[in-house]
């Protein structure tokens, strides 16, 4: 292997890893976010629930909401999960290439 492509390899994993680890950190601040969102529609859920005059329809339909927000944000976070998977195993075939031109 020459030392330029043996370089340009070390260059594209040192990017890969950084870029690994600022989507990591990214998914990680969304997840934050996304839960927060779902706890504010369940702390109206069951405020509503709680009102000593509750309105049958409010209860429900915020529930609901709750129940669906936490769905979507739920399927959200496990495809972000699945591709920042992709890119560690992407990142680890890549080092795997260039231990074997190492050696």
């Amino acid at each position: 292997m020459s030392t330029k492509t043996k370089k340009q390899l070390e260059a594209n994993i040192k990017k890969r890893e950084h870029d690994l680890d600022y989507r990591k950190t990214f998914t990680t601040i969304v997840i934050a976010a996304m839960s927060f969102v779902a706890g504010l529609f369940w702390r109206d859920a069951i405020q509503a629930a709680l009102e000593l005059f509750p309105k049958g329809s409010g209860i429900l339909g915020k529930t609901l909401t709750a129940a669906v927000i936490t769905a979507l944000f739920a399927i959200f976070i496990v495809r972000v999960n699945q591709k920042t998977k992709k890119m560690e195993q992407g990142l680890d075939r890549a080092r795997e290439r260039l231990e074997k031109k190492k050696k």
